[in-house]
């Protein structure tokens, strides 16, 4: 059989499941049956042996039908996998336990259930992927297939406790129970079973071999994300990730990445300090050290954990923004025509404070005013929104860790809301040492650099932050939004510095949320002139403030444009 016969089937299988066009790679080797879909293409990869078998053209339409029915069917997309893996979970509490369950539920219900009620016949390459003795949960799947096809499937010795559980499993498969209900019963055998000492290990990635129907995207890390985005729990965001996403995910590519954003950093001269343990110094204050022992960083731990939390804290801040961050809006040319009663319907963005602060106090519906805004021909008044610069600057020391994931949401709700309205955006990550990621460096490695936690000293990076300055356009202002807990080690000199910069226009941001208390150093920086202070008591309400000052850097100005002749 050659490999365009190979093709032709499998777009028969694509064809029947309704899936759209792809362009079709084969390869063959000497493993198992194995289809890949990036985008709209499919790695096909098919054992040499089925190649030269007569009847290997019938066995891998069926291979083919049962790998495609995963992505048309069950699962079908990273949201059922989602629901259902924490249906087991609230069953067996495990994460482990719950994908691998989602797994073997899959392909039970694929087989047992859907192709031989939509081709009125048993699948048929479930004789050859059994042909040889099955271990782990493969035996539990012949266990279950074996009770319902019967002498279809070659005969093998297994210990009397999985085909006892194989054969309930198959009938649960076959009932009329709702997917949440089966898959329960999956999870509660599987811990069943490991408990008794019959499935020694579990899957590792439990889906990373399972087609989804967010595969035939071009962008994966965006339905990735939308996946992610109602996953409240650390722990089941990285587990989500090493079961369904890793695979899916170029991690050696978003891992260069980040090194060349370290790589891209300035280098310094680094000087060896030995970490006090926090709150340590004067009065419950940090112990005072020189702004010169900040340093950009030259190396990373785990560089996968950044990846994974990279993904999800950008989901958690898409979502918010999408809930609370009003429709998206760009710069517009237009006359400023009349004013008009604002309403609590319209978008916060809209309101005129100045406008409605002169027609008295500030009352809903009967005092507040929004600019009607319409189409401006050449010699008028011009209003424009403003594309918002932000450099956002993330705290991740030792004191902040124990807030450092609202933090990092804050922050990157910072990052994309500006990104939203147009603006330019800059990130810093630091602690003694920093990551400092300039403004037309590529989205990845700016998410990348927010998603990781140091855990070391805590030193304003005055440095990093003045050279990211410094590659702005001339009398460009920015924004610098500063998540942290105040615990700055170089207190004095920041300070100094940050106020220079409020002098020359730009604006600094100080949202203080509490890892460790260090009151003198916050009110140190309430007193310092030009800076803008917010204090955060409950840390999920950091992200709220921080979309409220991002979006204020967007408010509209006037401009005039000369009368063309």
């Amino acid at each position: 059989m050659s490999f365009d016969e190979v093709t032709e089937l499998f777009n028969r299988a694509r064809a029947e499941m309704f899936l759209p066009p792809m362009d079709v790679r084969v390869e063959a080797w000497e493993g198992r049956v194995e289809v890949s879909v990036r985008g709209r293409v499919a790695q096909v990869r098919v054992p040499r042996r089925l190649l030269g078998d007569p009847e290997g053209g019938p066995l891998l339409l069926w291979y083919f039908r049962h790998h495609l029915a995963h992505m048309h069917y069950c699962p079908y997309n990273l949201r059922t996998v989602q629901t259902l893996a924490r249906a087991a979970y609230e069953e067996v509490r495990s994460w482990r336990h719950a994908h691998n369950a989602v797994r073997l539920f899959s392909d039970l219900q694929v087989d047992l259930l859907y192709l031989p009620l939509r081709y009125k016949r048993p699948p048929l390459h479930i004789s050859d992927e059994f042909y040889s003795r099955p271990r782990g949960l493969d035996a539990l799947r012949y266990a279950a297939y074996r009770h319902v096809y019967g002498d279809m499937l070659r005969g093998h010795r297994l210990d009397k406790d999985t085909l006892f559980y194989g054969s309930l499993l198959a009938e649960v498969i076959l009932s009329s129970r709702p997917w949440v209900a089966k898959v329960k019963a999956v999870a509660t055998v599987l811990r069943r079973l490991q408990d008794l000492g019959r499935v020694k290990e579990l899957r590792k990635r439990a889906g990373s071999d399972v087609p989804l129907s967010e595969d035939l995207e071009i962008d994966f890390l965006r339905e990735a994300r939308r996946a992610m985005r109602g996953i409240r729990s650390e722990e089941e965001a990285r587990e989500m990730f090493e079961h369904w996403l890793r695979g899916r995910v170029d991690v050696e590519e978003l891992k260069e990445e980040l090194k060349k954003a370290i790589r891209g950093a300035r280098r310094g001269r680094e000087e060896k300090v030995e970490a006090p343990t926090p709150g340590r110094g004067r009065e419950g204050e940090e112990p005072e050290l020189p702004s010169t022992l900040s340093k950009p960083l030259t190396k990373l731990g785990d560089l996968e954990e950044a990846i994974w939390r990279a993904l999800w804290y950008r989901a958690r801040a898409e979502e918010f923004i999408i809930r609370y961050g009003g429709r998206r809006r760009r710069g517009t040319w237009a006359i400023y025509a009349y004013p008009d009663l604002w309403m609590v319907e319209d978008d916060i963005e809209d309101l005129d404070v100045e406008s409605s602060l002169e027609e008295g106090p500030l009352i809903p519906e009967e005092t507040t005013l929004k600019p009607i805004n319409l189409p401006s021909p050449s010699g008028e008044v011009i209003v424009q929104e403003r594309a918002p610069t932000v450099l956002v600057v993330l705290d991740t020391s030792k004191s902040m860790l124990r807030a450092v994931e609202d933090a990092a949401i804050a922050a990157f709700t910072a990052y994309l809301s500006a990104k939203r309205a147009g603006g330019r955006t800059a990130v810093i990550n630091f602690s003694t040492k920093y990551l400092a990621v300039g403004w037309g460096e590529p989205d990845i490695r700016k998410e990348l650099a927010l998603a990781f936690a140091q855990g070391e000293l805590t030193i304003l990076p005055l440095g990093g932050i003045k050279r990211l300055i410094s590659e702005l356009e001339p009398g460009e202002e920015v924004m610098i939004i500063i998540v942290t807990d105040c615990g700055w080690q170089n207190l004095r000199e920041a300070l100094g510095f940050l106020e220079d910069l409020a002098s020359r226009g730009h604006r600094v941001v100080v949202l203080h949320i509490e890892g460790w208390k260090y009151p003198k150093s916050v009110e140190a920086v309430a007193r310092s002139r030009r800076l803008t202070l917010y204090r955060v008591k409950e840390p999920s309400m950091l992200k709220y403030l921080t979309l409220t000052e991002t979006l204020g850097e967007r408010q509209p100005f006037k401009t005039w444009q000369a009368r063309s002749r």
